[in-house]
């Protein structure tokens, strides 16, 4: 495993990178290439918008994600806190982590409003001694490069219910084994949910025994 400071080597966007290894072991150095991947950009909920969390019909997202990026992933970092009401306790700060949709290759995702409130419900305990009130919720979007499209897809191609169930390998090294590729990260802080979403969240069948108040 190598680390290097990024502020005495900066990666540029788009800017293609070949990582050579000399080993005492091969005759011919062990080389990879790969293209950084672009800043990815959320654009769907917009920067003052909400996330509508509906029964029945779904929430919008939607990114754009940068030069060469291929696969992305979609995080819901939910804030809220809560406070034991019985004990006499302050409120405290806790995060639920939401992985919303893993290895995808588009910019654009619906989000079944009803699969938040069941996360809630699967991840939180009721307990009548406590009290939540909602906070936000932190987007962070992972996008990655084609290779690591590509390693996922030849995993996946061979674990069908009639495969041999013998996983390939993918690698892009030149010699061994091994993936070399780019990725990029941002988080869309503080973003709300609309009265409606948080109604529910209080009084909904789903989660109204999790004791949120407004």
């Amino acid at each position: 495993l190598y680390k290097f400071n990024s502020e005495n080597f900066p990666l540029n966007d788009g800017d293609n990178y070949t990582l050579n290894i000399v080993t005492d072991q091969t005759d011919e150095p062990i080389t990879a290439s790969t293209r950084m991947v672009g800043e990815p950009r959320i654009t769907v909920p917009s920067i003052t918008g909400a996330l509508d969390f509906n029964y029945v019909q779904p929430s919008r997202l939607q990114w754009r994600g940068g030069d060469h990026a291929a696969v992305f992933d979609v995080t819901f970092l939910i804030k809220y806190k809560e406070r034991n009401i019985v004990e006499g306790t302050n409120f405290e700060n806790k995060t639920l982590r939401w992985n919303v949709v893993n290895n995808y290759n588009g910019e654009n995702f619906e989000v079944d409003g009803i699969n938040f409130y069941g996360t809630m419900a699967a991840n939180l305990a009721v307990n009548n001694d406590l009290e939540r009130r909602f906070l936000n919720i932190d987007m962070v979007l992972t996008s990655g490069g084609q290779e690591i499209l590509d390693y996922v897809a030849v995993g996946q191609a061979n674990t069908g219910f009639t495969s041999s169930q013998v996983v390939p390998t993918f690698s892009n090294l030149s010699t061994g084994r091994g993936l070399f590729s780019s990725s990029h990260e941002i988080n869309k802080e503080a973003t709300q949910i609309t009265p409606r979403s948080l109604d529910s969240l209080i009084n909904g069948i789903y989660t109204k025994q999790l004791n949120f108040i407004n």
